[in-house]
């Protein structure tokens, strides 16, 4: 499965799985972060679509978008800040830790005519808001250079200084292996097959974890049987 958004690169919003049909519809029936959203609108499909020709008709775009990506990096290395290892993603977050510091130095760069989106918990931990750049292909270095002055300028403004700040983590926190979630049962009366996607119940929404069992495994097409008959 390759996993992937339809904002931040292509200007929509939404995301998309990439798979063959049987596995299509095996998380339609079990994905809980699926069934718990809605579907995008036909023009935010629209927009994806048409911005995905479009960067198949330039594929320069992506090249000067990583090119804008070093610049500005470039650039606020040169003003203090610590940007830990080497990324191309056009996300480039600077960690400032305190909220009000954070939200009182995104007010001083828009004063002076840079957005950088502070965020702040529950967004992010506690002690781990942030300013966060989005770099487009469009920007010059001329504008992404002045930005990094203009944001060192802020943040000094907000009572911190550049050189103080954390580097952000890059790593993502490990995750809980999918087949773990899959093997939990929530005790006998719950449905085997809906195992860590289905609503506790009652006596653990009140603090008391239930009984838990362990089950056998299961030939994916049993799977796959189960969740079309329960669709």
């Amino acid at each position: 499965m390759i996993v992937g958004t339809l904002g931040k690169a292509l200007g929509s919003y939404g995301a998309y799985v990439a798979c063959d049909q049987r596995m299509s519809r095996y998380l339609t029936n079990a994905a809980r972060s699926f069934v718990f959203s809605t579907a995008p609108p036909p023009p935010a499909i629209a927009g994806a679509l048409a911005a995905l020709g479009l960067l198949e008709a330039e594929p320069r775009r992506v090249e000067k978008l990583q090119c804008n990506v070093r610049e500005l990096r470039g650039a606020l290395a040169e003003e203090g800040f610590a940007l830990g290892e080497e990324d191309r993603t056009p996300i480039v977050p600077l960690v400032l830790g305190d909220a009000k510091a954070t939200m009182r130095a995104c007010e001083l760069a828009l004063e002076r005519g840079v957005f950088a989106q502070g965020i702040r918990p529950p967004t992010v931990p506690a002690g781990r808001s942030r300013l966060r750049l989005a770099v487009m292909a469009t920007h010059g270095k001329g504008e992404l250079r002045d930005a990094a002055r203009t944001l060192a300028t802020a943040v000094r403004g907000a009572g911190m200084r550049p050189e103080e700040l954390e580097a952000p983590v890059t790593a993502p926190p490990a995750a809980e292996p999918l087949e773990a979630e899959l093997e939990i049962a929530w005790g006998p009366d719950s449905a085997g097959h809906m195992a860590g996607f289905a609503t506790p119940p009652a006596a653990h929404r009140d603090g008391v974890r239930p009984p838990v069992r362990a089950r056998e495994s299961r030939p994916f097409d049993a799977e796959r049987d189960d969740f079309e008959r329960a669709a």
